[in-house]
């Protein structure tokens, strides 16, 4: 797949495009945001987000037979996001695109559904130097739960071509905080010998991602195995 003037071409011809009315101002995107639609429907949940009424959309959705819909141009802030939070950022509908993946949040994930969606991911990472993949749980997490436990986020992240860093664990029960230090929100308690992945450090903090599990945090550093 490949992406010309901020639209996605598969194999050569434009996915299918039908702009949203409900989009901001110019998006110079840094993190790709994953969502599910909560819906069993497609063609409802496409209708919602072209509806002004709706004030919700997102730059793709793609089906459970892996079809893509794009609903608006990659360089236009969309509304996914809503109240939301990440490395220092507030309102991730300012620096991230959108893909909502049908899915009515109990559903597992299709296999082609995830394969398509992998591709796009890494045509987005690659022709954005996207920072990050997330789930929209980690960035609002008291609201929140998509994708879900069934989105497997970690290995998601690294076929995107984001990388995981260092592989640790902690050395006792260790606050998780939305960022590095302690007057940020807590967001989990992780046990003794929880295994993380180090993604970078600030000072005395690390930005991890926990295992087997899609939470994302920083951590004190002195805390973590060597």
């Amino acid at each position: 797949m490949e992406i010309v003037n901020h639209l996605l071409y598969n194999q050569g011809k434009q996915v299918t495009f039908k702009q949203t009315p409900n989009h901001g101002g110019a998006l110079n995107p840094k993190y790709l945001l994953i969502h599910y639609d909560a819906s069993n429907n497609a063609t409802g949940a496409i209708s919602w987000m072209l509806s002004p009424t709706s004030k919700v959309s997102a730059h793709l959705h793609i089906d459970r037979e892996g079809k893509i819909v794009q609903l608006a141009k990659f360089n236009q802030v969309c509304y996914h996001a809503g109240k939301s939070t990440w490395d220092g950022l507030n309102g991730l509908n300012n620096y991230s695109i959108g893909i909502e993946l049908q899915n009515n949040g109990v559903q597992d994930y299709t296999a082609i559904q995830l394969a398509v969606c992998l591709q796009v991911s890494k045509s987005l990472v690659s022709h954005y130097k996207l920072k990050d993949v997330l789930g929209h749980e980690q960035v609002s997490p008291k609201r929140k739960i998509d994708p879900g436990k069934k989105f497997p986020m970690a290995q998601f992240r690294k076929d995107s071509g984001i990388g995981v860093c260092d592989v640790t664990k902690t050395t006792t029960d260790l606050n998780l905080r939305e960022g590095a230090g302690t007057e940020f929100a807590k967001l989990a308690v992780l046990k003794k010998d929880t295994i993380v992945t180090v993604k970078s450090v600030s000072g005395d903090w690390s930005k991890v991602d926990v295992v087997n599990s899609n939470l994302s945090g920083y951590v004190a550093s002195k805390y973590l195995t060597a």
